[in-house]
């Protein structure tokens, strides 16, 4: 593989992580169904050292992490808009923003909230009168 395929697949990473992440290089690739291999008996990744096996794991775990966590949020804004009203979308909108930004008090949490009812309502997928409403 020359020094510009690596680059294409996987600049920055060594040879044997880009064969094992490039489409192009992985075991069997390119060759017809009927070539007399069978694709369970050539391992993918035996190119690999300990280390960059373990990269290649954290790596994946770390991406399941972010996509799962985006997942549970979109499922959460879905929920809300579906099944909430909108005076319940804005109390729970203000609690959010209170957890983030406030400060414990004795009387619990204080905090400014700086934003106008239009930015309120365009958070909440509603109309300011709505928001001025409830």
């Amino acid at each position: 593989m020359t020094s510009l395929g690596r680059l294409r697949c996987n600049a920055g990473v060594s040879p044997a992580v880009a064969r094992a992440s490039c489409p192009r290089h992985f075991a069997g690739a390119g060759r017809s169904r009927d070539s007399g291999r069978d694709a369970r008996a050539t391992p993918i990744f035996s190119g690999l050292s300990d280390e960059e096996l373990d990269f290649l794991i954290q790596l994946t775990l770390k991406v399941l992490r972010v996509v799962g966590a985006r997942l549970r949020r979109l499922v959460g804004i879905i929920e809300e808009l579906s099944f909430a009203t909108v005076r319940q979308r804005l109390v729970a909108l203000v609690v959010r923003l209170a957890e983030a930004s406030g400060t414990p008090s004795q009387d619990g949490l204080r905090f400014e909230l700086t934003k106008s009812h239009q930015d309120l309502a365009a958070e909440l997928g509603t109309v300011r009168e709505l928001v001025s409403r409830n």
